[in-house]
């Protein structure tokens, strides 16, 4: 074997090395991620259009202690959670809807408590900005 093959192949060993160590911290990392929340929605609206907002909750482990949608124009909407048994990992999902009556961009921001489970007690926010524009015709 050629000097420049033994190069190579040892090269390739270590960037396999590499490899293989990234993808293992990389896993243990997401394990340890806890509380994500996201809201999903359209990214615009009409006027009186009735939109439904999706909170993508997930944790590694607990249960959702309460839902808050402040949609930016008004009072904040609690949302019923029922109560769960302990999974690992835990995911749930919540819609709420609803109507802007004005033009322009709004920020929707959801709240999240989760704990119980033998879990502490974690709080996230997540936002969204959508615009609310009339239809051009």
């Amino acid at each position: 074997m050629s000097r420049s093959s033994r190069q190579a192949l040892i090269g390739l060993g270590g960037m396999a090395v590499v490899l293989f160590a990234i993808a293992f911290l990389a896993a243990g990392a997401n394990h340890r991620q806890g509380l994500r929340v996201d809201v999903l929605s359209a990214r615009r609206t009409e006027p009186g259009t009735v939109e439904t907002f999706t909170i993508s909750v997930r944790d590694t482990s607990g249960k959702v202690r309460s839902v808050s949608v402040d949609f930016g124009d008004g009072p904040v909407e609690r949302l019923d959670v029922a109560d769960q048994r302990c999974v690992e990992p835990m995911t749930r999902t919540f819609d709420a809807t609803h109507a802007y009556e004005f033009t322009g961009y709004s920020t929707v921001e959801a709240t999240v408590v989760t704990g119980g489970c033998g879990s502490k007690t974690e709080k996230v926010q997540a936002i969204r900005t959508i615009q609310i524009r009339p239809v051009r015709r």
